[in-house]
């Protein structure tokens, strides 16, 4: 038998009921073959209010997939799919022992939970939360309120999260909501607005906010889960989702379940897979020991569905990825209604947990078991995962994937194994149970793992556990451990030691026995014990050759010192800080937007939600997937490359086309003989590889799959077999790589020069050189690229989430071979985009496109999963900067001399990105330097080709810029600050780019910086903080900005006012999450002297929407808002004449005179940079090749931990020259969001590529394809102080109504973390001496704890001298 006990990380509801068929008593016969089991009673469950039976449930279907697919309940989003991003959330609860309430409930990620596990339990999605029709909740209202949604994918997950700590608490502690989102990512709002929202909440009396709103049941409180079902006497009736009585059913459902015992059974579709679920011990054994089929215990889903992938190669398409070729049949044995293996006891041999004790109660029970033990083992599990997870995942779950993949670094198997813990197995043959070590655990085949007993030791023992990860939060650890001392309460020896450690070896937890032996016998602070460990430890324990093990190395070494220090009777107050770690406090922000409005301009500029706001919270937004219209379309799917680069492939479909559902494939051949074009930009780049031309990159698309559903084509899809000719190369992944293979663009070096830089180079007193790194970022919108396609009656009509329906169209309408009159492409709504969406939509969208001609002219969807999103498509370009620079003592720049290399890819995007002729904008930052000499290199990598990011060449440009000025106050012996500030640009300065800076805000915004953020008092503050903790260490930084605007020109609007006097606008950017439609609103409202909520945008089609309008640059918001001004302008022009001869009429009826009188109330309009309106619209002075200039600056402290690489951001204090704000809530959530996005490319957003194949299984394979590896900011990553100033009284006579842009331009301040850093590791450096404090730290972003450790420069003789600050007691 091939038995798994994989206990699927965790348990969902008590536990999963599986897909079709009665219950099933134990004295009926369980020992006959899978396929003869018989099915269970219809799946009952209760949802939002209303008992839900589902007749022969298929357990391969999860939660998220019904609830959208069957249900219609698509507020609740599916993005990452693996449980690492919270848009999934829903709440769950369980039945109450005395069977007539429900438990409090509890937030699971749907993405990872079968439907079959909800058996006998109560939902609740967003919808039950609120929506329109049946009224918001207080949560929703609160997050619209403050302005806490942007593109809105992610929001259901917050409310819902939310609404579960409510029903739990209903006086939630602020600490208790700030740390209650560590699941929930957001890519828009940087947390800020969130977390204020949330903060609002527990600040307040909220006991009646843990109910729905529903206006008949009045106020819930905490109680709301034991009130009687609502009698439906309100004015929707029997419409009401909460009428009916329907809770009440689900109780009597759920619990003559319960009371019927007895083993259920499901089979899926296909016949593949059964679901059985015992709900006793002995059932379960019975199971195991009589089947013939091969089966996998299993208790909710979050390991195999979030975890698994990453370690059997199937998140890279290895040959664990799945396959629709005649699957084996599996027993699944869901184990998470066995009481007996569901329970936490203690006694005088410790703390007992069942195996199907969630992650969240074994904190909780071993924070109440007192001691050490569990105080720090409760600590730590709280460090795991996220609450989604820690509420579904058990001890068992986690220690059996361990297991089975010994690679996976498993937290819970390294510190049990520290604290001695052992596990109790059940042979179920003979139902005999024994003990092992959790140490010595290498296999649970054919056993039952019941119960984890962990040993809580004498007061006296000592016991620490740590861990190092990318992220704060919900970030697997790098390297975890757990440290345990026995010791003599008389003496206070050492009598036993335990030292292990997790992440280190593919084998799995280590232990380092020589070290324990030193150690025994002797004191904790006995004379050169310390240093004699240390130094065992280095040999003994040694990491697995690959990418890390410098840092895993070092790491091992601080961690054990860490716990050493922690043992000092008489530590030294230098090293307190670095043994106690960092307790990160509920963090704070404030905004002061009230000098950049205009009450004149009212609603424009005001303080205002946008018009999306409540629909975002409620979940009732719709994205292309939401779409009803589509529910029943066919579904495509990419085969991609896994080999690259090599000559030529072929195809094999035979296992394709005999799986479930197919309809039909498509590749290059396919599109040739079709006489469709294959390609998605003018560039070359094709739709399909064609096989003879051979793959350029992994992950490159060789072919399409069309079948029935979405997983049957993932299916087909991963069944197509490919073969691969002959490896051409080891794949050029990096600029480094490029430069030694002189892979380029272009053969010859761009270049650009001002004034006469070697000579100033020359003469400069000070010479100096070096090279400035950043490299890529995933766009990580949480909508994954998606598209639908459907003839319609006058061509083809496709729905796509992208940036650009005009672009979208051409490219159809070019491969079809089809006039652009015969497609319609339309854009609602985006869930994220930040460039990711305009040209890189164009794959999916033709996809889907090709789909429907291939298949009659029906529906086709492309809707991306990550993991492939992420490996297809392109993302932010790296950049290189090898840089001379001379200078004078005092920091003043004379010149620089520069070469300049950006990585973009295997192809090239829509034309050049550009290079030199770009990066001119921002490669001078704010800082003026008379002599320039620039080449640059376009490298060409075996690596998909990159597209614009937000704040495209900005971001890059400036942290180099930055970079070079750190150095330049370095070499000097100056503090930044005070060089940043003498290169300022001053007004009527000429940039690099020939900008003239007429206007220029950099010093006025650098002055209010620096007197905002009390730089001079806190810069003598950090110095002393520095002086005081040898091993911890601060850096304060400042970065002033320059972002040269794209004119906003060229976007036409159409603005019709209906007979009903409501006003509809149709115009050509698209809504991303920007407030784009909220701008537009409050323009036609402040020019028509209407109210906002009479107007409406629509959505934007390419009917009217050009080729060029794609929305970027963060201009768009400006020209919607200039062409509808242009528009309401002239129809107040023609309604002139009848307002004039009716002076008091009220503006309903103005417009009925109007069309009773034939006038024309519709106006197309489109501002061209001609019109002239002083005040209104742009002045249209020419002073370069920028209407204007966008200045911020930005101080930001952070704190590093020496030993560690961890920083944490303490305070950020931001300026922006936003001008008059057309929006105060909109562009204070964009700067929020945009520098929070930008703090994750310097800190944590690490690529890495597979150069072996070893990780993935594919050399030249992207492993950061996933959240798993993948870690942008979390709401525990965000700055602890985050205050942001909008420069007051900063009119822009050259922008909309005196605004300026702002989406993109506070991005680019992010650099100054880095800054920071550099400061932080610099102070070690120099009071390390030794020669490395002379080194520049030329730290690379992202600045990760692995670079920012190693370039401390800390090592074993540092940990062990006396002296230096560094001596481990008095």
């Amino acid at each position: 038998m091939a038995a798994l006990m994989r206990g699927i990380i965790g348990r969902c509801c008590g536990g999963p009921s599986t897909s079709a068929g009665g219950l099933h008593h134990h004295d009926q016969p369980i020992n006959q073959p899978a396929v003869g089991y018989p099915t269970s009673a219809p799946l009952t469950f209760v949802l939002n209010g209303q008992t839900v039976e589902v007749a022969d449930p298929d357990p391969k279907i999860l939660v998220v997939d019904w609830l959208r697919q069957e249900g219609g309940y698509t507020g609740t989003k599916r993005s990452c799919a693996e449980g690492g991003c919270g848009a999934c959330t829903i709440m769950i609860q369980e039945l109450s022992q005395d069977g007539k309430t429900w438990k409090k409930g509890l937030p699971i990620n749907s993405c990872l939970t079968p439907l079959v596990s909800l058996g006998g339990c109560k939902v609740t999605t967003v919808e039950g939360v609120g929506t329109e029709e049946e009224g918001y909740h207080p949560i929703q209202k609160k997050m619209a309120d403050c302005n806490a949604s942007q593109c809105g994918m992610c929001t259901p997950g917050f409310v819902v999260n939310m609404y579960a700590l409510l029903q739990e608490n209903p006086k939630p502690t602020a600490e208790e909501v700030e740390r209650r989102f560590d699941g929930n990512l957001c890519r828009c709002t940087g947390y800020r607005p969130i977390l204020d929202a949330f903060h609002s909440l527990a600040t307040t009396d909220i006991e009646d906010l843990a109910g729905a709103p529903c206006a008949t049941r009045g106020e819930r409180g905490a109680g709301a889960a034991t009130l009687p079902a609502c009698a439906g006497g309100c004015a929707k009736g029997g419409s009401c989702k909460k009428a009916g009585g329907g809770e009440a059913a689900g109780i009597d459902a759920a619990r003559a379940r319960r009371e019927a015992g007895g083993v259920t059974f499901y089979r899926s579709g296909d016949n593949s897979t059964t679901w059985a679920q015992p709900s006793t011990l002995a059932q379960l054994c019975d199971l195991m020991s009589s089947s013939s089929s091969p089966y996998e215990i299993v208790a909710s889903n979050t390991g195999i569905r979030g975890v698994k992938k990453y370690y059997d190669n199937a998140a890279w398409g290895g040959d664990d990825a799945g396959t629709a070729a005649a699957p084996s049949e599996t027993l699944l044995i869901n184990i998470s209604r066995i009481q007996e293996l569901n329970f936490v006891q203690q006694n005088s041999n410790g703390v007992e947990l069942g195996c199907l004790t969630t992650l969240r109660d074994a904190i909780e029970a071993l924070a109440d078991s007192g001691g050490v033990k569990g105080a720090a083992l409760s600590a730590h599990i709280a460090k795991v995962a996220s609450q989604q997870v820690r509420a579904a995942a058990t001890i068992g779950g986690n220690l059996s994937l361990h297991i089975k993949y010994p690679a996976f670094p498993s937290d819970v198997a390294t510190i049990l194994a520290g604290a001695g813990a052992s596990a109790t197995l059940v042979d179920p043959e003979t139902k005999k149970e024994s003990s092992v070590a959790v140490e010595d655990l290498k296999s649970v085949e054919g056993l039952v793992l019941k119960s984890v007993v962990i040993p809580l030791g004498s007061p006296a023992d000592k016991f620490f556990t740590d861990r190092v990860a990318l992220r704060h939060q919900n970030a697997h650890a790098i390297v975890n451990a757990a440290f345990g001392l026995d010791l003599d309460p008389a003496g206070g020896t050492i009598r036993g030691a335990r030292i292990f450690f997790g992440g280190v070896s593919a084998a799995g937890v280590v232990r380092a026995p020589k070290t324990e032996a030193i150690l025994i016998g002797k004191s904790p602070s006995a004379d050169g014990l310390m240093g004699q460990a240390l130094s065992a430890l280095s040999q003994e324990v040694v990491p697995d050759d690959g990418r890390q093990k410098q840092y895993k190395s070092s790491l091992i070494q601080s961690l054990f010192y860490k716990f050493l220090l922690g043992l000092q009777p008489q530590l030294s107050p230098q090293l307190a800080s670095a043994a106690a770690g960092f307790d990160r406090p509920v963090s704070t922000g404030l905004v002061d937007y009230k000098g950049a409005q205009d009450p004149n301009e009212f609603p424009v500029s005001e303080n205002m939600p946008k018009v999306e706001a409540l629909t975002n919270t409620s979940g009732e937004t719709l994205y292309v997937d939401d779409l009803p219209e589509y529910r029943s379309s066919l579904h495509c799917a990419f085969v991609l490359a896994r080999t690259g680069p090599c000559s030529s492939f072929q195809l094999d479909f035979d296992d394709a086309i005999a799986a479930a559902g197919f309809v039909c494939h498509v590749d290059a051949s396919s599109l040739s003989s079709s006489g469709l074009q294959n390609a998605v930009s003018p560039s070359g780049e094709p739709l399909f590889a064609p096989a003879k031309s051979g793959v350029a990159y992994v992950g490159q698309r060789l072919a399409m799959v069309v079948c029935d559903t979405e997983a049957n084509a993932l299916e087909a899809a991963r069944a197509v077999k490919v073969s691969y000719g002959p490896v051409t190369r080891d794949p050029v992944l990096t600029i480094e790589d490029a430069i030694a293979a002189k892979s380029f663009y272009n053969s010859k070096a761009e270049a650009f020069s001002k004034g006469d830089a070697p000579s100033a180079l020359s003469s400069s007193a000070v010479k100096f050189s070096g090279v400035a790194e950043c490299g890529h970022q995933h766009h990580f919108y949480l909508e994954q690229q998606t598209a639908v396609a459907a003839r319609s009656s006058d061509g083809i009509k496709l729905a796509v989430s992208t940036q650009g329906p005009g672009l979208i169209a051409a490219m159809v309408s070019s491969t079809l071979g089809v006039p652009k009159t015969q497609v319609e492409v339309v854009q609602g709504f985006a869930g994220g985009a930040y460039g990711g969406k305009s040209s890189k939509s164009v794959p999916c969208a033709l996809a889907a496109a090709v789909g429907t001609h291939f298949c009659g002219g029906r529906p086709v969807k492309c809707k991306m999963e990550i993991n492939d999103n992420l490996a297809m498509l392109g993302s932010r370009r790296p950049h290189r900067l090898e840089y001379q620079v001379g200078c004078t003592e005092e920091g003043k720049i004379n010149a620089i001399v520069a070469t300049l290399y950006y990585q973009q890819g295997a192809y090239l995007d829509f034309g050049d990105m550009g290079g030199l002729d770009v990066l001119q904008m921002s490669l001078d930052g704010v800082y003026n330097c008379e002599n320039w000499q620039l080449s640059g290199f376009e490298c060409k990598t075996d690596t998909p080709g990159n597209t614009f990011c937000r704040g495209p060449v900005f971001l890059p440009g400036t942290f180099l810029i930055e970079s070079v000025l750190d150095h330049v106050a370095h070499q000097v012996g100056r503090e930044a600050e005070e060089v940043k500030s003498l290169n300022l640009y001053k007004k009527g300065d000429v940039s690099l780019a020939g900008q003239t800076l007429a206007d220029s805000n950099a010093r006025a915004t650098f002055d209010l910086c620096v007197s905002n953020a009390d730089f001079g008092d806190r810069a003598k503050e950090v110095e002393d903080f520095n002086a005081k903790n040898a091993l911890v260490k601060r850096g304060l930084a400042i970065c002033p900005s320059k972002y040269m605007m794209n004119p906003c020109t060229g976007f036409p609007s159409l603005v019709s006012v209906q007979e009903d006097a409501s006003v509809l606008i149709q115009h050509t950017g698209c809504e991303i999450g920007q407030g784009l439609n909220t701008k537009a609103v409050q323009t036609a409202a402040l020019e028509l002297g209407v109210a906002c909520d009479a107007i409406k945008c629509a959505a934007t089609s390419s009917r009217i929407a050009k080729t060029g309008n794609v929305t970027g640059g963060s201009t768009t918001s400006e020209a919607i808002c200039a062409s509808t001004v242009l528009a309401c302008q002239e129809i107040a022009r023609r309604m002139a004449p009848v307002k004039q001869a009716n002076p008091d009429a009220k503006w309903a009826d103005l417009v009925s005179k109007c069309y009773s009188q034939g006038i024309d109330l519709a106006a197309r309009a489109v501002y061209d940079g001609s019109q002239r309106q002083p005040g209104v619209l742009p002045d249209q002075q020419d002073n370069g090749p920028s209407p204007y200039v966008q200045y911020g600056c930005a101080a930001v402290e952070v704190q590093v931990d020496v030993l560690t690489g961890e920083t944490q951001v303490l305070r950020v204090d931001l300026v922006q020259d936003n001008g008059i704000s057309l929006n105060t809530a909109v562009d204070v959530g964009q700067i929020q969001g945009s520098f929070i996005m930008g703090l994750g490319y310097m800190l944590t957003e690490e690529f890495v590529w597979d150069r072996t194949g070893k990780r993935t299984g594919s050399a030249g394979s992207n492993v950061s394809n996933g959240t798993w590896e993948y870690k942008p900011m979390s709401s525990l990553d965000i700055p602890i102080e985050f205050n942001v100033t909008l420069l007051p009284k900063s009119v822009n006579s050259h922008g909309v109504l005196g605004s300026k842009s702002v989406g993109e331009p506070p991005l680019i301040l992010s650099a100054g973390v880095v800054s920071a850093v550099r400061k932080a590791v610099q102070a070690f450096r120099r009071q390390q001496g030794g020669g490395k404090e002379k080194e520049f730290c030329a730290i690379s972003a992202p600045a990760t704890v692995e670079k920012v450790q190693l370039a401390t420069g800390l090592n074993l003789q540092d940990l062990t001298l006396v002296g230096r600050g560094l001596s481990p007691v008095r």
